[in-house]
């Protein structure tokens, strides 16, 4: 995933909201972790936490506990309305706190809160930021 455009430490920090759970799989999230490391020392990473009562792309209180058949019988309905709204849906792999420390070996993790914890945070060298 690297990115021949831009060289090694070209940006004073990588900031990154909600993008990580979208790139694919683990192997494509690994490549992403290590472009965003590649390109600034300095990153600022959130992406919504799984336990949150209210999944944050598609609105559905606690959406990755339902049963697989339940989650595909909502898409099959949403996706004749708003199919590319439902492939994004559909393509978010929520990433989880044990991986984005292996990601982010370096940064410091945090969780953003809204009454419940809403996001992790990983974040290295980002003042102000934590």
């Amino acid at each position: 995933m690297q990115h021949a455009e831009f060289h090694e430490g070209q940006f004073d920090l990588v900031f990154s909201n909600s993008v990580i759970e979208h790139v694919g799989n683990k192997t494509n999230r690994k490549a992403f972790a290590n472009e965003i490391r590649r390109l600034s020392k300095n990153y600022w990473i959130q992406t919504p936490y799984k336990y949150f009562p209210i999944e944050a792309h598609c609105g559905m209180p606690f959406w990755w506990f339902y049963p697989k058949k339940l989650r595909l019988f909502f898409l099959e309905r949403w996706r004749k309305k708003l199919p590319a709204w439902t492939n994004m849906v559909e393509g978010t792999d929520i990433v989880s706190v044990k991986e984005i420390k292996e990601l982010f070996p370096e940064a410091k993790i945090t969780m953003e809160w809204l009454i419940f914890p809403k996001s992790i945070i990983a974040s290295s060298n980002v003042k102000g930021f934590s």
